[in-house]
């Protein structure tokens, strides 16, 4: 089984050469300021959030404990189960294990999980037999739009929203055959992605995923019901596996100002202002990080994703015929995004928040993933139908091992 996968590793390496050197040579130059020139991200919660949190979660590995508490964050504080940064992430935790500062610790993360995203994409767009200029483009409109890029120093939101890529392949494959080895890398993924530690970046990532499955789950076929149970019992085994984040989180909230949701008026911050639409094609329209004097705020409204994906976007919806379940639901995580990240300004939302259905998910905005999500799909599609390249992989028609 090992040799097997591995032959099919090398042989999707070999194919894929000339894409992945693209994507590559694309994730140097975004980081060429770190890989080149010796700067590190340090910036907003970066600087005054995480990383002090990440000394602190390296002082309890270290001693073998749990952060429990910690008194030297405002009057003390519940690390393990504050909701801004999950102790268990895999890779932080390995990386804490080697003895990495926090500060290296968490620029090693950024551009890890900026890969793993950025191949990940890459990969859900081939099983669907986009062509590789296609499927690179939007691999890179998903990892560097304005969303991912202006949440970069969250680190608790791109633990998440970067291994989404690796949730959709894993329900494309499961959705193919059943087996005991895929729902069990369901389970872990989505666990993993919880563990990240912010609940709403988590949340929104897991809809989109589930909105996947829904789409794609056929509902004619037959031992739907089954399908569906195996699926119930994945995520009671991530529920398990997560439940080391869930479990202090769930008990600290009773104590916090959200235990009773968060009030109107915070429900209607961060709302995105239909006139910030020009920034889908000029982003510092309204100024950049620094000195910015549109609605609030700068890197809560990114949704740019430039200009040409805006426009094969729109291509691919002019030719409807081909791919139309991946299309629908790209344009249904486009007009869902619009219904509800405009906040105050949608009727939609208004009315989730008034009937009490929306009660502690604050900052609308951020309903940009689903839009810059959406755009990415349709963008890879779009660039597909105008070249004519849409072609099924070799390695795809390979028998996969499980």
């Amino acid at each position: 089984m090992a040799m097997a996968l591995w032959q099919l590793a090398w042989q999707w390496i070999r194919e894929h050469k000339l894409a992945l050197i693209v994507l590559i040579g694309t994730w140097l130059v975004f980081f060429s300021q770190l890989f080149f020139l010796g700067k590190v991200y340090f910036l907003d919660d970066l600087k005054i959030l995480y990383l002090p949190i990440e000394h602190a979660f390296a002082e309890a590995q270290a001693q073998g404990v749990l952060p429990l508490w910690d008194n030297r964050f405002g009057f003390g504080h519940p690390l393990l189960a504050w909701g801004q940064l999950g102790f268990f992430i895999p890779l932080h935790m390995l990386l804490r294990a080697v003895g990495i500062p926090a500060l290296a610790l968490l620029q090693v993360s950024i551009v890890s999980y900026w890969a793993f995203g950025l191949l990940g994409m890459f990969g859900f767009f081939r099983v669907h037999r986009l062509s590789m200029p296609a499927a690179t483009l939007g691999a890179i409109v998903f990892a560097f739009s304005g969303y991912q890029v202006g949440h970069l120093n969250h680190v608790n939101f791109y633990v998440a929203t970067m291994i989404l890529p690796w949730l959709l392949l894993a329900i494309h494959f499961w959705l193919q055959k059943v087996t005991l080895l895929r729902t069990a890398i369901i389970s872990v993924l989505t666990a993993v992605m919880i563990l990240s530690g912010h609940p709403q970046a988590t949340l929104y990532a897991l809809l989109i995923a589930v909105l996947y499955g829904v789409f794609f789950l056929g509902w004619r076929r037959p031992r739907v019901l089954r399908r569906i149970g195996v699926l119930v019992g994945a995520a009671i085994v991530c529920l398990l596996l997560s439940s080391l984040f869930l479990l202090p989180l769930f008990e600290f909230i009773p104590e916090t100002e959200r235990a009773h949701g968060s009030g109107t008026a915070v429900l209607y911050e961060f709302s995105y202002a239909p006139w910030h639409a020009i920034t889908l094609i000029a982003p510092y329209f309204f100024g950049d990080h620094d000195s910015y004097w549109g609605a609030k705020g700068f890197q809560e409204l990114a949704a740019f994703v430039g200009l040409l994906p805006l426009l094969l976007a729109a291509g691919a919806l002019s030719v409807w015929k081909k791919t139309t379940r991946l299309k629908a639901f790209a344009v249904l995580l486009i007009l869902l995004a619009i219904l509800l990240a405009l906040g105050k300004y949608s009727f939609f939302y208004r009315l989730l928040v008034e009937t009490g259905i929306i009660a502690s998910l604050n900052i609308p905005g951020r309903f940009v993933l689903w839009f810059t999500t959406g755009v990415s799909v349709l963008a890879a599609l779009g660039l597909d139908e105008v070249s004519g390249m849409r072609t099924a992989p070799q390695w795809q028609r390979l028998r996969f091992v499980s």
